[in-house]
């Protein structure tokens, strides 16, 4: 098998504050949610905004940094990779779940909602 990428970038606001978590390495994680958007003609002609979330994950120094200074409505691009991950139910007969993630490697804050608008910090 040839060469593969998985890697995915994101540009968006954070939906809400950074959760910290530790992991039972005792890694520290954080996971917060990521609004894009994408504009679309419709049937009428008119344009529509469409917002897509994504949750995203970040372990180790880039998730303490992430816990510190990612607020709801903060301004962030984030450079990572797709995650798969499946839920098995514990009642008989419902459908596992499969759901994505991001798994987050690189972080830049673009602003924050409150102040430093505008301010490039690159971890």
């Amino acid at each position: 098998m040839g060469k593969s990428v998985n890697k995915i970038f994101i540009l968006g606001n954070a939906g809400g504050d950074a959760e910290s978590i530790v992991t039972k390495t005792g890694k520290s994680m954080s996971s917060f949610s990521v609004a894009t958007g994408e504009m679309y003609k419709n049937d009428k002609g008119i344009y529509e905004e469409n917002t897509l979330w994504h949750k995203v994950k970040f372990f180790g120094n880039v998730a303490d940094v992430a816990n510190q200074y990612v607020k709801k409505g903060s301004r962030v691009f984030i450079e990572g990779r797709i995650d798969y991950n499946k839920f098995e139910p514990k009642e008989a007969g419902k459908p596992a779940v499969t759901y994505t993630s991001i798994i987050g490697n690189s972080l830049t804050l673009l602003g924050s909602p409150d102040k430093n608008k505008g301010a490039e910090m690159p971890f």
